[in-house]
């Protein structure tokens, strides 16, 4: 959440265009509606989703996709090294059976 906040502080401050082209507004981010701000969304559906993905790690019917958790920071710089590598051309540096190593990712 704390993530959450400072982005969306950020963009507000900031004046910076989403993805779409708008700009988040301040009454939109303080919102207790889940449809208009970012943050209630991030706050009510953050544990239904990893329960989702928790529960797709084990689906039989998506046996063939290799899922990787990550649960902090360092998980994430390490996935994000690993797919910078690819589209690099460094693809070779990674273990493709392990491209994010790291401890705090885990993988099927």
């Amino acid at each position: 959440m704390a993530r959450l906040l400072r982005r969306s502080a950020l963009r507000l401050v900031l004046r910076r265009r989403l993805w779409n082209g708008n700009r988040e507004r301040l009454r939109d981010v303080l919102s207790a509606d889940p449809a208009r701000s970012v943050l209630a969304g991030g706050w009510h559906g953050h544990a239904d989703y990893e329960k989702e993905y928790r529960a797709s790690l084990g689906a039989t019917d998506l046996a063939h996709v290799r899922f990787h958790l990550i649960t902090d920071q360092v998980g994430y710089s390490a996935m994000i090294e690993a797919v910078s590598s690819v589209t690099d051309g460094r693809e070779g540096d990674q273990d493709p059976d392990r491209p994010f190593s790291r401890a705090s990712s885990t993988s099927r």
